[in-house]
């Protein structure tokens, strides 16, 4: 299952919920690993309730938490309309049914509700904790240490580089020198060629006017 959390409250303290139901609602892992649930908090008229919304067979369940000034979330309340949404994604369709079985396991019965997920009340859920900003001379030493580092590092690239450049020219000058002495060579090379030629062509003649 994945959790989309965009509410004030913690991410793992809502999952560790959100599995813990879905795991009683849905039996097969493959689909579980499917779902996906995203919190938001309500607007509008719905803002203070807990509410949800899923379709019958599909994947994605939403559930509306209070809004952010809101201090405290009932828990039992959350893991029932958990239930009721991760019984839309199971298939269950008849909602009047869905709200009034007498367990209360997927319905509205308040202490059906309560009898069996008693064990949320032992579960935190906290707010996320809001970090302080930082000064300006705290960003600036940040940003002067990170800097330091990238100077640190393309230094030693360039020392790389200049290393590297000096080892190439060597080659170049190399063999440049040994393309001028192998042209130098070429035409005295052709000219010893062709007087061997002759050579061998005037004893061969010779060879013959003796025969």
């Amino acid at each position: 299952m994945k959790l989309v959390n965009r509410t004030v409250w913690q991410t793992r303290h809502l999952k560790a919920f959100a599995v813990r139901v879905l795991r009683d609602m849905i039996d097969d892992p493959a689909k579980r690993r499917r779902v996906v649930l995203r919190v938001h908090h309500g607007r509008g008229k719905w803002r203070n309730a807990i509410h949800g919304l899923a379709y019958i067979g599909g994947t994605t369940a939403d559930i509306y938490l209070p809004a952010r000034c809101c201090t405290d979330v009932d828990k039992i309340q959350l893991c029932r309309v958990m239930a009721h949404e991760f019984a839309h994604l199971r298939g269950l369709s008849n909602e009047r049914r869905m709200r009034h079985r007498e367990d209360g396991w997927i319905g509205h019965d308040r202490e059906g509700a309560r009898r069996i997920y008693a064990w949320a009340e032992a579960l935190p859920l906290e707010r996320k904790t809001i970090r302080a900003p930082r000064s300006p001379a705290v960003q600036a030493e940040n940003k002067r240490q990170r800097a330091m580092q990238s100077l640190a590092t393309w230094t030693r690239k360039l020392r790389l580089a200049q290393t590297k450049r000096t080892k190439y020219l060597r080659q170049v000058a190399y063999y440049t020198k040994r393309l001028v002495r192998t042209q130098a060579a070429s035409p005295a090379l052709a000219r010893a060629e062709s007087a061997t030629k002759s050579a061998a062509s005037v004893a061969s003649a010779t060879k013959g006017d003796d025969t």
